[in-house]
């Protein structure tokens, strides 16, 4: 059996687990290959340590010659979009392996949007598209990603497969949640059971539009809507008609979707944000949970207005809030949208979809 390598996986923010994105494609993977992996390194002992330090850069360097026998020993390497790319691939070529790369980011290349000097973030795309050439296959999450990896880098198309977050719809299954159950939920999450329950779930990032959903929430206290504002992964004290969620485990994360009445994206025209299909997005949407978010060009590719979710075009409070207005007590529709949100994830995005991945492996085998 053929052995795939995954050097340095990225692990989850909320426990010692690995993305739920690249566990998904670990699962898959391990059908039909011997896997091993080499997990991060971390200068405190804990997994989920994501800092660099020169700790990290000495035990790296220590480590070089078991990373060595481990390249030689496999036939496939799976990278990340990450610096250590600068090694993994000149490394991995030294021994003629395929490389493939997960492209699960929303960055083009590891230092763009972050605070490195114009200067030498020129220097490192120049370097990173010299790399990116020796790539044997790039699995990314967006069509607007591929596009946009296949100009920058100017690669061509057929080494750019998309997978997007793809949804276990046994662990997100709405059909596990009575209506009592949801009530003991929301008393579990200190969540008001006398109010409509809106939720955001994801990372907080500024380019997720989170200025839009917080100036929303005051802007429903001021016209005394009777609306509860969630964010999940929050660390902050509820206040007023907003409400915070400590982060959980992604296994606990269903039950979170479950007591909601609205789901809210997105709300952002940030390229960071133009580029992806919400991941948090399919989950809710699995869930049978009517969803709002903002029109991106993704959003827009997977939503049918009014038939599996809502769509804002203006980035403006008043939008939001009026989308909200406007279907919060109709449940009849509601219900109808969440159902036919759940038909579509069940139709385009099983699990079962990572096989094309298997598939496109072991062709590159021949």
């Amino acid at each position: 059996m053929k052995k795939i390598l995954f050097c340095f996986p990225p692990l989850s923010f909320l426990s010692e687990n690995y993305y739920f994105r690249t566990q998904q494609m670990i699962d898959s993977l391990k059908k039909d290959f011997q896997i091993e992996f080499l997990k991060p390194l971390s200068s405190t002992g804990r997994a989920r340590d994501r800092r660099f330090t020169l700790k990290k850069v000495i035990l790296f360097c220590f480590k070089i010659p078991c990373y060595l026998t481990s390249l030689r020993q496999a036939d496939f390497l799976v990278i990340y979009p990450t610096l250590l790319w600068y090694f993994w691939l000149p490394a991995g070529k030294l021994f003629r392996k395929k490389i493939i790369l997960d492209h699960f980011t929303t960055r083009l290349f590891p230092t763009e949007f972050t605070n490195a000097p114009a200067f030498t973030q020129k220097i490192l795309s120049l370097v990173d598209k010299f790399v990116y050439c020796r790539i044997d296959l790039v699995v990314t999450h967006s069509q607007t990603m591929k596009r946009e990896i296949i100009n920058f880098y100017q690669t061509h198309k057929n080494k750019v497969l998309v997978i997007p977050s793809l949804v276990d719809l046994k662990l997100f299954n709405p059909q596990k949640y009575s209506f009592s159950k949801i009530k003991r939920l929301k008393k579990k999450y200190s969540l008001p059971l006398d109010k409509k329950i809106l939720l955001y779930h994801g990372r907080f990032h500024l380019f997720h539009g989170l200025d839009i959903l917080n100036k929303t929430a005051r802007l429903s206290l001021k016209k005394g809507r009777n609306y509860a504002f969630v964010f999940l992964g929050g660390k902050r004290k509820n206040k007023n008609n907003t409400y915070f969620i400590a982060p959980i485990e992604f296994k606990k994360l269903p039950e979170v979707l479950a007591l909601t009445d609205l789901w809210l994206g997105r709300f952002s025209p940030k390229k960071q944000a133009s580029r992806a299909l919400s991941s948090c997005l399919l989950q809710a949407m699995a869930m049978s949970r009517p969803v709002i978010t903002y029109a991106s060009p993704e959003s827009k590719s997977l939503i049918e207005q009014g038939i599996d979710g809502f769509l804002v075009k203006n980035l403006t409070p008043e939008s939001v809030l009026a989308q909200i207005d406007k279907i919060i007590n109709d449940q009849s529709l509601l219900i109808k949208v969440g159902q036919a949100a759940r038909q579509k994830i069940k139709n385009q995005f099983p699990l079962k979809k990572w096989q094309i991945v298997n598939q496109r492996i072991k062709r590159l085998l021949n």
